[in-house]
């Protein structure tokens, strides 16, 4: 939203600048209204390089020292020496044999094969130690010898293989031939049962050792599944967890434990007696973000892959770091999913990194210049920032959806002020999505599942609200983002029903277009909006993988790009913003870059984008038909108290030549809570998002389309349990002070 003193101009002095534009066309041919702009320049990147990582979550040790790393959004395996250099990597996405689909351990046997387990397709895959394809087992069922969502596999001395799972709540057995041998747990937090079973290890007598998440301990078998002993509670104290995550046995047979929520490893006994701990919250060495798999080498090393710090750390057995390799998409000037981008009105560009959890100021060039923000709740920490909009001083509006709230910095990133919390009255939000200032610095608010805009003044205070759910004027299919002219028109962009949306700044209906599909003006998803200084206005018609441009009336004036990572291309665009000068900033999501374009000098001809695929603006030839599915699943917080609202997510993956809907039902314990239609471009992905809560404590099965997960409800409340308890409190105590005053009474009459 830059450019606010210009458009105080606007309205002093029209005629001024009328004047003014008919001077300068004079003197300066227009450029083509119906001709796209080019690519200027580009900037961004992501953790797909050897040697780095998006979300390392296990890894694994050979007999020669080799370390296998599980890249489980880069659905790979990585191997490396025992220092950290790369060797090779082999998968990608995909259900074929050496591809991966949520891969969530490796391990390796004693003739150095490699097991790999993966929870989406779900199956157990075996390959050699340079990754050729030996044998897989699995499918997706609750039989013997079916999986749900398994977690992790490690491999005895005599080469049998022990799975757990997620949802199923069981530990199998299989010989080296992946033939089911047997099977042990269900629900509960008794002796050998379990509540979300996340890793597994085997000590040199064949004793199994499983890592127990929400019942906060771990758990000690026989090989053939007889509870021998178990440890841990809740809590931050030595010997004590809160969530562990995978455990790992050396040859000693000591016990790590990596303590996910505590950033610490935790070593015991066989038996459980504590050893030693390390570890805190943290980037810098023997610090972690999440600790996830281990590994044990020969020399009794520890390896640990640091799961949001996109590394991995190795230690001596005893704690002491030792080295360290591998890094996401963390440096300055690189984004994991940047699916915001604005500008100010000095043209400096911000980007909300959402899943980073920061925002990025850069040049107009793209030279960094400082970012802003943290995984969090606190003031200026954010949980997946959404857009960003500026007021006439550039102070910052940040859309932090899962917080369920704006926040407002400087221009530099000091925090200032914020409102909002979760729920459905005046002021408050469910997913704030969508951000935009007017000349008078009112901010308007894209209040997505509330299906509404909400409009506060700078300091957040309430002034009106328009929209309900429906396809109606002024009606909303999930309000996604938000844009203001120089007249104060507001238009939302109305992804769920496939259209833009206009209106007076009061939320008066003024006009309306769009429908479902790939032709001009037509939107598969348009997740933003944005206006330029005449007041076009330039939509990210994100399924498409397009821009398209139109009159502040809706005519169609231009497009560009299609599906791809080449220069032009996108994958998955989410915003659009424009500078001064006219050039566009595209958030390029999926691609993890900002791409910019504008028109080139009049006195050169404009070079020609990449064209489409397609021989003609004609519908899309016959091509294979949507091949939809759901990537993975997962669940954030998964552990909540009463009423906490809990964040579930997927990407829908469509690996078919042509666009497609698919159909999402979200079923919790069985039953069906939500439904979605979700539209993915061809060869796209598109990440989906429900929203929940639960008003009674108990662990509760996630089900979408065959892929299950669970979180727990814990029954503290401390917004609403406290204030009853302290209410039960006052009664009991004024109840006794009553009784105390009737007994003095009739002793005193007594007496009397």
């Amino acid at each position: 939203m830059p450019l606010k003193i210009k458009n105080l101009v606007y309205k002093i002095a029209p005629s001024a600048l009328t004047i003014l534009a008919f001077v300068l066309s004079l003197a300066t041919p227009l450029h083509a209204q119906d001709t796209p702009p080019v690519l200027l320049f580009k900037w961004g990147s992501f953790s797909g390089a050897d040697g780095q990582f998006n979300r390392p979550i296990d890894v694994a040790v050979d007999s020669a020292g080799n370390v296998y790393v599980c890249d489980t959004d880069n659905h790979r395996i990585q191997k490396f020496t025992s220092n950290g250099t790369f060797i090779t990597k082999w998968g990608s996405f995909g259900n074929e044999d050496g591809k991966f689909a949520g891969v969530t351990a490796v391990a390796v046997d004693s003739l150095d094969n490699v097991y790999t387990v993966e929870a989406d397709n779900c199956r157990i895959q075996k390959f050699t130690s340079t990754g050729a394809f030996i044998s897989k087992l699995g499918s997706l069922g609750t039989g013997d010898g079916q999986f749900t969502y398994p977690r992790d596999v490690a491999i005895d001395s005599s080469g049998y293989i022990y799975v757990v799972e997620d949802p199923t709540f069981r530990v199998q057995k299989f010989n080296s031939h992946g033939t089911f041998i047997t099977k042990w747990g269900s629900f509960g937090g008794g002796d050998g049962q379990f509540n979300r079973a996340q890793g597994v290890a085997v000590d040199s007598k064949g004793n199994v050792y499983i890592a127990d998440m929400n019942n906060h301990r771990v758990q000690k078998f026989t090989s053939d599944g007889t509870f021998i002993t178990k440890w841990g509670t809740f809590g931050t104290d030595d010997g004590q967890f809160r969530f562990p995550q995978k455990v790992a046995v050396d040859s000693a047979d000591n016990v790590y434990v990596s303590d996910w929520d505590n950033q610490r490893i935790q070593k015991f006994t066989s038996n459980g007696s504590f050893i030693t701990k390390w570890g805190s919250s943290g980037t810098g060495d023997g610090q972690f973000a999440n600790p996830a798999g281990m590994a044990i080498d020969t020399a009794d090393n520890v390896y640990v892959a640091d799961f949001r710090n996109h590394r991995i750390q190795k230690f001596t057995s005893d704690g002491t770091f030792i080295t360290k390799w591998g890094s996401g998409s963390f440096g300055d000037g690189q984004f994991n999913s940047p699916i915001f981008v604005a500008i100010d009105s000095s043209d400096n560009v911000y980007v909300s990194d959402e899943n980073n959890q920061r925002i990025q100021k850069f040049t107009s060039n793209g030279t960094f210049i400082t970012k802003w923000g943290s995984d969090g709740y606190g003031n200026g920490q954010f949980a997946y920032p959404e857009k960003i909009a500026f007021d006439s001083l550039d102070n910052v509006y940040v859309a932090d959806i899962t917080n369920s709230r704006i926040q407002k910095f400087t221009s530099n990133g000091t925090f200032i002020t914020k409102w909002g919390s979760s729920g459905t009255g005046d002021g408050q939000f469910r997913f704030p999505i969508g951000v935009a200032v007017d000349s008078i610095d009112n901010v308007y608010i894209a209040d997505y599942y509330n299906c509404r805009v909400q409009k506060f003044t700078s300091a957040g205070i309430f002034i009106s609200k328009w929209g309900s759910n429906g396809s109606g004027d002024g009606q909303f299919r999930g309000a996604y983002g938000v844009a203001v002219d120089s007249d104060d028109n507001v238009y939302v962009a109305d992804a769920g029903n496939r259209r833009i949306q206009k209106f007076t700044s009061d939320g008066t209906f003024i006009t309306k277009w769009g429908s479902f599909g790939t032709d001009d003006g037509q939107f598969n998803y348009p997740s933003n909006v944005s206006v330029d200084s005449g007041d076009n206005i330039y939509v990210a018609d994100a399924n498409n993988h397009r821009i398209q441009k139109f009159t502040s009336n809706g005519t169609f004036i231009t497009k560009w790009g299609s599906f791809g990572n080449g220069d032009g291309q996108f994958s998955h665009p989410t915003d659009v913003a424009i500078n001064s000068l006219g050039n566009i900033y595209v958030a390029d999501a999926n691609n993890y870059r900002i791409q910019v374009f504008g028109y080139p000098p009049p006195s050169r001809p404009a070079p020609a984008l990449p064209t489409s695929p397609r021989a003609s603006p004609s519908l899309p030839r016959q091509l294979n038909t949507a091949q939809m599915s759901l990537q993975y699943l997962s669940v954030n917080p998964q552990q909540a108290r009463i009423n906490q609202p809990l964040t579930i997510s997927g990407n829908v993956v469509n690996t078919g030549d042509q666009a497609g809907n698919y159909n999402l039902t979200l079923k919790i314990n069985g039953k069906t809570e939500q439904t979605r239609m979700v539209s993915v471009g061809p060869q796209a992905t598109q990440p989906v998002k429900f929203t929940i809560s639960k008003s009674q404590p108990g662990t509760y099965t996630i089900d979408i389309g065959g892929h299950r997960s669970s979180f727990t409800v814990i029954g503290e409340n401390h917004s609403i349990g406290s204030a009853s308890t302290g209410g039960l409190i006052a009664i009991l105590a004024i109840s006794i002070l009553i009784l105390i005053t009737i007994v003095v009474l009739l002793i005193n009459r007594r007496t009397a």
